[in-house]
């Protein structure tokens, strides 16, 4: 879910940006970075807290390291379109 959520958020934010480039103003997109980075996780954590106790207790920091492998394939395309961008 992590790996659909990160790759999948990463791209839309990529082309939202990319495709608004010359509406959006540099610090509006620069506010729009957080939010795409940080909302999603509360998804992952959502599907954590529904899962049996027997399963949360087995694997407490599953939260933690799902949000740590959306974040990383979530700045993967944004990286890549920022160093894409720079070689114009």
């Amino acid at each position: 879910m992590a790996l659909i959520l990160g790759w999948g958020l990463g791209n839309l934010y990529v082309v939202r940006t990319r495709d608004a480039g010359r509406v959006l103003e540099r610090p509006l997109r620069r506010l729009l970075l957080p939010v795409y980075l940080l909302s999603p996780p509360g998804v992952l954590f959502l599907a954590w807290a529904t899962a049996s106790e027997e399963w949360q207790v087995g694997v407490p920091l599953a939260p933690a390291l799902a949000s740590g492998i959306f974040a990383l394939l979530f700045l993967l395309p944004v990286s890549f379109a920022r160093s894409a961008g720079r070689k114009r």
